[in-house]
């Protein structure tokens, strides 16, 4: 392995809905992040690995910076403050919608109080907006930081390679790579399918539902000589009447929603997959730590 190798984890933050998942995905080249246009979609901080002959970037999609003091938001508040603090660089993500110069300005300040090597990149630029992006770069001018343009849309715009290479010059020497350099996440088969049910559930349905639904995949088989593989997952929700919403009629959502999921899930594991999808009312899931806990929504303390 050549001394000049680099490694390290790359976390990737922002405001909510910047598209983080979009681009780490495209970093990566597989899909390791669930993508929606709804704000919140990432609730757990996803590690995506980008290996070549010169580096490995352990990508750590965080949730979105918010403030609360309690249940879910509570979970993603910290989920986000621990991405940054153990990250070896920080990627900030920015873009000309969703938010006003004050929200971008705290989300510099939070990253720049870090005292990590860190950068910005101005996602969406296929919106054409192009005095907010002058608004957001001077904002940025102040922390003397580089500040990349990009679009996960338009192919213009597209400063993927920009953005690896800015990250090898930061990221730390290492002997060589963390990670097998075949992987492309280091999520637990489970916990992906999950995310990916949860995500179709963010694409189909509407309102507020998708934020108070969950995911607990209950059973998962793996395939033998004389069955494929077998899943068996709860859709969790916080109110009764969000389960007809969720079954449709004549049960045309819920089995709308496990057959895009199981093609995915087909799709990346290259076998057959047997889906069955059941609903679930826990009302206060959003709120109860013991569930939060048992669904995965708690951030590790170090010792």
């Amino acid at each position: 392995m050549e001394n000049n190798f680099k490694a390290g984890f790359v976390g990737v933050v922002g405001i909510p809905n910047m598209g983080k998942s979009s681009l780490v995905n495209q970093l990566i080249g597989e899909k390791v992040g669930i993508v929606s246009d709804k704000p919140q979609t990432t609730r757990k901080s996803v590690v995506g690995i980008f290996s070549n002959h010169e580096m490995q970037a352990l990508f750590v999609d965080a949730p979105g910076f918010i403030k609360a003091d309690k249940g879910l938001n509570k979970f993603l508040q910290d989920e986000a403050g621990s991405v940054t603090d153990k990250s070896d660089v920080l990627m900030l993500l920015l873009t000309t919608e969703g938010h006003n110069t004050k929200t971008a300005q705290r989300a510099l300040e939070e990253v720049s109080k870090k005292n990590k090597p860190w950068f910005v990149v101005i996602n969406k630029m296929d919106t054409n907006q192009t005095h907010r992006v002058l608004i957001l770069e001077e904002l940025i001018k102040k922390y003397n930081v580089p500040v990349i343009r990009h679009s996960t849309k338009d192919p213009m715009f597209d400063q993927s390679a920009e953005i690896l290479a800015h990250i090898k010059s930061i990221l730390p020497k290492s002997p060589g790579p963390l990670y097998d350099t075949e992987s492309f996440t280091t999520s637990l088969t489970r916990d992906w399918v999950s995310e990916v049910i949860r995500e179709k559930c963010f694409e189909l349905l509407h309102q507020e539902i998708p934020f108070n639904v969950a995911v607990q995949v209950q059973k998962y088989q793996e395939s033998t000589p004389n069955s494929c593989v077998k899943i068996y997952s709860d859709i969790i929700v916080t109110k009764k009447n969000h389960c007809p919403m969720i079954i449709g009629k004549k049960g045309q959502m819920i089995k709308e929603i496990g057959m895009k999921a199981r093609k995915e899930i087909e799709d990346l594991l290259g076998e057959k997959v047997y889906l069955e999808l059941f609903t679930k009312v826990k009302p206060s899931w959003l709120s109860d730590n013991r569930m939060l806990k048992e669904l995965g929504y708690v951030v590790e303390k170090d010792s």
